[in-house]
């Protein structure tokens, strides 16, 4: 079942997306036309990791939510309360990992 799960990903993240073009020397991704070479794959690379950062980030701020809601339910169980607050720390833990990769990915010049 893992395999299998795995296969599809593989699929569907990296060969659906790239469909070669013909007629010039652009490929065709979801992202859009992205030129050959050097500076099609530092787009590539900034446009897939925008968009994964982009999922991540709108789950880790989901966590946060959910996260505040558990605690404010919990009604002074402390297992509840230990719970929400692993819950808020992995959160902000994702986050500050994303900023801080969208700051290198920056430095390195993968943005335009």
């Amino acid at each position: 079942m893992k395999k299998l799960f795995y296969k599809t990903l593989f699929f569907f993240l990296i060969m659906l997306p790239l469909k070669v073009l013909a007629a010039n020397d652009d490929i065709e991704t979801v992202f859009g036309l992205i030129p050959r070479g050097e500076e099609g794959l530092k787009t590539f690379i900034g446009e897939v990791f925008a968009w994964v950062a982009g999922i991540i980030g709108t789950l880790s701020m989901l966590g946060l939510i959910y996260a505040g809601y558990t605690y404010i339910t919990s009604q002074g169980n402390p297992d509840y309360i230990g719970k929400a607050k692993d819950i808020m720390w992995t959160s902000i833990a994702a986050l500050l990992i994303i900023i801080f990769s969208w700051a290198l990915f920056d430095l390195l010049g993968v943005f335009k």
